[in-house]
């Protein structure tokens, strides 16, 4: 796969569902910005509000907002924007999260399929995966995109991959999502009624050996609207260590410990993927 990024539908995810996310997450963005803030990313957290968590490795100020949910982190930062009106966003957002974590494995289990894991091979290939079966840890991110008045001078997110295996996003009915392989230029990922996108992150780079490769993407901001999306993650614990399955007689990429290319990534954002790469 050499974009790392594809569109799903007949997904079962309730519709209803999906658009009680979309009114929390434009709820949650209409607010004041002096109520936004009573639930701002602290300087060593992960979760709440802030600017994009991807803002630290680049120059140039992205035009977006963001609120992220890890754990139950959802209740406390809830309770602050709405203290008392906050359970409706905890339960909707819980729900979520259950119906993710639930399509993400299904996705993983086609995916293991395309790869030439054969299902005589699955059990064994569940067990090479036990970190992920096991304790695997997940997080969503609630986006705001505001319209911008010069969307030509400005950019919403700036080019990357993501780090975890997979990533599930839903878009509002707005443009904005482009996608880039190697040797080509950037193309637009619109808006599909029902579906919803999914990216491949670096960590599913890793493990497919290479050939399914981790979605290098970018927002660019609208004039007109305000775009909002809300993306599902699921990753490896950080003790976990990831490396090509066993299926790949020739690994092109070294054993790797979650927090160890974490940490790679933070200094050297660009190259992380290099530096695991073996020489073959």
């Amino acid at each position: 796969m050499q974009w790392g990024m594809f569109q799903v539908i007949n997904h079962q995810v309730p519709e209803k569902l999906i658009t009680e996310v979309e009114e929390q997450t434009r709820r949650l963005f209409s607010l004041p910005v002096d109520r936004k803030v009573l639930a701002v990313r602290s300087s060593t957290g992960a979760t709440g509000y802030g600017v994009a968590r991807i803002s630290p490795y680049f120059q140039k100020q992205m035009w977006h907002e963001g609120f992220t949910i890890i754990g139950s982190s959802a209740m406390a930062h809830a309770k602050l924007l709405w203290p008392n009106d906050h359970v409706g966003f905890c339960c909707i957002i819980e729900e979520y999260k259950k119906e993710m974590k639930s399509l993400a494995f299904k996705l993983l289990h086609i995916i293991l399929k395309a790869m030439g894991v054969k299902e005589t091979e699955e059990e064994d290939t569940k067990k090479y995966l036990s970190f992920l079966y096991d304790t695997p840890v997940d997080a969503m991110q609630l986006n705001s995109y505001p319209n911008c008045p010069n969307p030509n001078k400005a950019i919403g997110l700036a080019p990357h991959t993501d780090t975890f295996l997979i990533t599930i996003l839903h878009q509002n009915n707005t443009n904005g999502l482009q996608v880039r392989r190697k040797g080509s230029g950037w193309s637009l990922v619109p808006p599909v009624d029902g579906a919803l996108i999914v990216n491949l992150g670096d960590f599913m780079h890793i493990l497919s050996n290479g050939s399914f490769t981790a979605a290098y993407h970018r927002v660019v901001p609208n004039a007109d609207v305000q775009r909002l999306t809300f993306a599902y993650f699921l990753s490896p614990e950080t003790s976990s260590v990831v490396a090509p399955l066993p299926v790949f007689a020739v690994p092109r990429f070294r054993p790797v410990v979650v927090k160890e290319y974490i940490q790679i990534k933070e200094t050297n954002y660009e190259g992380a993927m290099d530096s695991v790469r073996l020489q073959v």
